[in-house]
């Protein structure tokens, strides 16, 4: 019998062992109990982005009040809002929402640098083979500026002359 390992090549690939499943089956049970209200998939039609979000913050602000179990469903208040937060996440990638939000700066983007700029804040998307995410980290710490990357690489942090500067 052969004892020699397989081979796996999962370098830099998704990793999914620290998702909680029942987090995920969770919000497929609050999905399959919404079936009682909404057809399949009525989550995915255009919505304004409130919608979703004003039912997200009312199971948030259930939970903070001390009440785990929605009494409608049965299911726990964070699966509620975590499907709400899904919907959102959805419509924002797909631009297939309503961006009705309140407080959002207007965007205007550069087509030639990929900057986007909302006011004083920039966002700068940034090329992380050049750039590593934590050079960024540490120049905007030395520069005593609040940095903040998400996880698709954008940069967000404010004064647009050292972001413009930085990424020469």
């Amino acid at each position: 019998m052969n004892t020699d390992k397989s081979l796996r090549f999962n370098e830099g690939k998704i990793q999914t062992r620290e998702i909680d499943p029942d987090f995920i089956l969770g919000i497929g049970e609050v999905l399959t109990k919404s079936r009682a209200k909404y057809a399949h998939f009525n989550w995915q039609k255009p919505t304004n982005f409130s919608t979703p979000y004003e039912s997200m913050m009312r199971h948030l602000m259930c939970f903070q009040k001390g009440e785990e179990i929605d009494k409608e469903t049965g299911c726990h208040h964070l699966l509620h809002a975590a499907t709400n937060i899904m919907f959102l996440y959805y419509h924002s990638i797909n631009n297939s929402g309503i961006d009705d939000r309140g407080f959002k700066k207007e965007l205007t983007k550069s087509e030639n640098d990929g900057t986007i700029n909302a006011g004083d804040l920039v966002i700068t998307k940034v090329n992380s083979m050049s750039c590593p995410i934590n050079t960024i980290a540490k120049f905007c710490k030395d520069e005593g500026d609040t940095c903040i990357i998400d996880h698709a690489g954008w940069l967000l942090r404010y004064d647009k002359n050292e972001i413009e500067k930085y990424n020469r």
